[in-house]
C-alpha cells in the first residue's frame, strides 16, 4: 500500500466555520495538510509563523477584508512569494481584480465552487510557484557564475612571452611556467609556433601581425607539459625600438581552461532553467485538459452495469493511460539535473526516470 504523499501546506483565512469544513475535506482528500485562520489578523500571524506553501482569502471578511489582508501580504518579501488565491462570492470590480493581480494576486476563485477545481488550482499555483522558486535560485547561479567569470579574468596571473622576428621563445615569465607546466630555461630558445595546436593558421597571422602591429584576443591551443592542450586567449603586440623598427613580438596569454568549463556550465544551467519553464507550460497545458478527460471517464465508469463488457475494458485502458500522462507531469516538475538516454542512433532523449 503506498504511503500518501506530503503536497503541501494550505492556510485557508475565512471567517465562516462552514467554509473550513468543506475546504479541508477536499485538501485533504488531494494530501494536502491545511490551516485555519478566522480573521485578518490571525491569518497574517500564522503566515509569519508556519511559512504555507499556499493561501486561501476570502475577500468579504469583518474589521480587515481580503484586500486588506493582501496588502499586508506583499509589503513583506517573505510573505508575498506565497501564492495567494482569494475567494469570493461578489462580483468585484474589474479595476480591484487588475490591481490585486499586478500587485502578484495568483487567481480568484468564485463561491461556490467544486472539490476539483479548487484542488486543481492549488495544484497549478503550489507547483508553479515552487517551479518558479527554482528558477530564482538558477538565474542567481547563473548570474553568481558570470560575476566570477569577470574576476577570473582580472585576477588570473597571465603568460607573458616575448619572441624575436623569426618566432623564437626569448623569455617566459613565471606566470607562463605555472600555466603551461615547462621551466623558462627549458623553452627559450625554442619555437613559438610549435606549441600551437593550429600552426599553419598561425603562420598566416604572423603576416597580419607585422602589418597591423596588433592582434587582440586570439584564441588557440597551446601544447603544454604531459602532453595537454590547454586553451588560452593571446593578444600580440610588436616589440619595436628606438627607431620604431620591429625587433620582436609580445604574446600575453589568458588561460581559458576554467573559463570554458564554466561556460559549459553555463550552457547546461540555461537549458535546466529553460527546462524548469518548460515544466510550467506542460503542468498547465496538460494537466488542464487532462482533469476533465478523467473526470469524465469516471462519470461513465461509474454505470458500468449499462456499460457492455468490450467497452469497460476501452474506457478503463484510457483512464489508465491518463493517470500515467499525469504521473508523468508531475516526475517533470521535479527533475532537478537532466539526465539523457540514447533514443535513436546518435538520437538523445531525457530521461525522466533518472533526472
Amino acid at each position: 500500500m503506498n504511503e500518501r504523499v506530503d503536497k503541501g501546506t494550505v492556510l485557508l483565512i475565512d471567517d465562516e466555520q462552514v467554509v473550513h469544513q468543506y475546504i479541508a475535506k477536499a485538501l485533504v482528500a488531494a494530501s494536502y495538510k491545511m490551516l485555519s485562520a478566522y480573521s485578518g489578523a490571525q491569518g497574517i500571524r500564522m503566515i509569519d509563523e508556519h511559512k504555507p506553501d499556499a493561501i486561501l482569502l476570502d475577500y468579504m471578511m469583518p474589521e480587515m477584508n481580503g484586500y486588506e489582508v493582501y496588502e499586508q501580504i506583499v509589503q513583506h518579501e517573505d510573505r508575498s512569494s506565497i501564492p495567494t488565491v482569494i475567494l469570493t462570492a461578489v462580483d468585484e470590480k474589474e479595476e480591484i481584480k487588475d490591481e490585486l493581480l499586478k500587485k502578484g494576486l495568483s487567481a480568484y476563485l468564485e463561491k461556490p465552487f467544486g472539490h476539483r477545481e479548487l484542488i486543481n488550482i492549488i495544484e497549478n499555483i503550489v507547483v508553479t510557484n515552487r517551479i518558479q522558486l527554482k528558477n530564482k535560485q538558477l538565474h542567481k547561479a547563473i548570474k553568481d557564475t558570470n560575476d566570477f567569470l569577470e574576476n577570473l579574468i582580472h585576477s588570473s596571473p597571465d603568460a607573458i612571452i616575448t619572441l624575436d622576428m623569426k618566432g623564437g621563445i626569448t623569455s617566459f615569465s613565471s606566470g607562463a611556467e605555472k600555466m603551461f607546466g615547462f621551466p623558462a630555461k627549458d623553452i627559450v630558445g625554442s619555437t613559438f609556433v610549435n606549441y600551437l595546436v593550429a600552426e599553419p593558421e598561425f603562420v598566416d597571422l604572423w603576416g597580419e601581425l607585422i602589418i597591423k602591429n596588433q592582434i587582440i584576443n586570439y584564441e588557440t591551443e597551446f601544447l603544454a607539459a604531459g602532453e595537454r592542450q590547454i586553451p588560452v586567449n593571446f593578444s600580440l603586440s610588436m616589440l619595436k625600438n628606438k627607431q620604431n623598427e620591429n625587433i620582436g613580438v609580445l604574446a600575453i596569454g589568458k588561460d581559458l581552461s576554467e573559463i570554458k568549463k564554466l561556460e559549459r556550465e553555463l550552457i547546461e544551467k540555461e537549458k535546466l532553467a529553460l527546462l524548469m519553464e518548460t515544466t510550467v507550460a506542460i503542468n498547465h497545458e496538460i494537466n488542464n485538459p487532462l482533469t476533465p478527460v478523467l473526470g469524465n471517464i469516471q462519470l461513465i465508469l461509474d454505470r458500468q452495469t449499462e456499460l457492455p463488457d468490450w467497452v469497460k475494458t476501452k474506457l478503463h485502458v484510457i483512464e489508465k493511460n491518463a493517470w500515467r500522462i499525469q504521473q508523468i507531469v508531475q516526475k517533470l516538475n521535479k527533475i532537478t539535473q537532466p539526465v539523457r538516454k540514447k533514443y535513436c542512433g546518435e538520437t538523445q532523449m531525457l530521461d525522466i526516470e533518472r533526472s
